[in-house]
């Protein structure tokens, strides 16, 4: 089983899903505008070790698919079904490397001979749910997800796999307390995991200190494959905390050891927060292709006067654009932000927001609540959301300035 920080098991499906829409019809002002830039095809032998794994896995799929006869939920070809499940597997986890959800397609074009099954093979059933819960499908997500659990049947790795997913659906949608259930149950399993996901939810629940010292404890303990979701969880509650410093060390160890875009935009947008402008430019300007990245970019631009805000702004513009004409309602947090701080449209960004908090309440995702209600002058909105806080507990200083600012102004 893959290790995975809790909020980046869903970080690494749901930042899928809200780094880079596809982008709208778009027509450049000159033929000097670059539009994309496109990688030639790969040769064989060339390419990063995971490239050459994915075409490798991609190939035997293929052969297999061609010689594997029928696929039934009764009887699955084995040869067929692993060499499918092997690349959706590989599919995603590029996915989540490159922030780029066209490998979420080629996953799910992998598994569609069991797709719509009611009860698939397990090893489908879960990374289905993978799939489902990146485009913020939760619902169909914990069904799968929950069966799988169930399931006596299914491998013990596959039910650690699904239960330690469905702690992390929880978590985002607020239930934390359901979540730490599925967590404790994962002790005998996944030490490590287990307790590092008990910690992460003891942090927000008003256990900061504690947790703090805990997961440093937890990080001396735990073997090299843990460190870098380990330096990012421990990042995410140093700045939740105001250890600004710590934060920015522990976000530059996470991406030395294991670098996705989920820790580019969470060390982004801390160095946004400083003022780290120029860093923020240098940090992003290669990964212009994601969306989320872009969107951070382009603040940084702005507050630059930097010439190249206009055209990221104008990007952005279609593609979530595009998203809104496809009926898409995944982006709904890195809208709000758009429209709060490069568009100035604050009752929009707050009606984003809010469609966004039904679905999840990651910290994130009450911060650019709050940040909107308070630029839209909706005090009722401000404190129903400070209660909220209130009663679950979450330490955050970012989202207490934000409160006393609504309160003092």
């Amino acid at each position: 089983m893959t290790p995975h920080r809790l909020t980046a098991l869903t970080a690494c499906l749901l930042w899928c899903a809200m780094a880079p829409l596809r982008a709208a019809p778009y027509v450049p002002p000159n033929d000097q505008t670059i539009v994309a830039t496109v990688r030639t095809q790969i040769a064989q032998g060339e390419g990063s070790d995971a490239e050459r794994t994915l075409r490798h896995l991609r190939a035997r799929w293929l052969a297999t698919k061609a010689t594997g006869g029928a696929v039934t939920v009764s009887a699955p070809n084995p040869q067929t079904l692993n060499a499918a499940t092997a690349y959706a597997r590989a599919a995603i986890e590029q996915a989540r490397r490159e922030g780029d959800p066209r490998w979420l397609g080629a996953a799910q074009a992998a598994l569609a001979p069991w797709w719509k099954q009611d009860a698939p093979p397990a090893q489908v059933r879960l990374l289905r749910a993978i799939i489902l819960q990146s485009q913020h499908d939760f619902d169909a997500a914990l069904r799968d997800l929950d069966a799988l659990v169930r399931d006596a049947q299914a491998p013990l790795a596959t039910r650690a796999q699904a239960r330690l997913t469905r702690a992390g659906v929880l978590q985002v949608r607020g239930a934390w307390q359901a979540a730490a259930s599925d967590c404790q149950a994962l002790a005998q399993t996944v030490p490590v995991e287990s307790e590092a996901c008990l910690i992460e939810l003891s942090s927000l629940r008003g256990d900061a200190s504690a947790a703090r010292l805990a997961l440093q404890q937890l990080s001396q303990r735990a073997g090299p494959h843990h460190q870098a979701w380990l330096a990012l969880m421990r990042a995410e509650l140093a700045e939740r905390m105001g250890r600004l410093e710590e934060a920015r060390s522990l976000y530059k160890q996470a991406l030395q050891t294991a670098p996705d875009t989920y820790t580019l935009g969470a060390y982004a947008d801390l160095l946004l927060d400083q003022g780290r402008l120029q860093d923020v430019v240098t940090l992003l300007s290669p990964y212009q292709q994601v969306d989320g990245l872009l969107l951070r970019l382009a603040i940084a631009w702005r507050a630059l006067d930097a010439p190249q805000a206009t055209g990221a702004i104008a990007s952005l513009q279609a593609r979530f654009d595009a998203a809104r004409l496809r009926g898409e309602r995944v982006h709904l947090r890195e809208e709000a932000r758009f429209e709060l701080l490069l568009k100035r449209r604050a009752d929009r960004a707050l009606s984003l927001a809010q469609a966004n908090w039904a679905v999840q309440k990651e910290p994130a995702d009450a911060r650019i609540l709050m940040d909107a209600a308070r630029l839209a002058a909706r005090p009722d909105v401000a404190a129903q959301l400070a209660q909220w806080l209130r009663a679950q507990g979450l330490v955050d200083v970012r989202l207490a300035r934000l409160n006393n600012e609504r309160v003092t102004s």
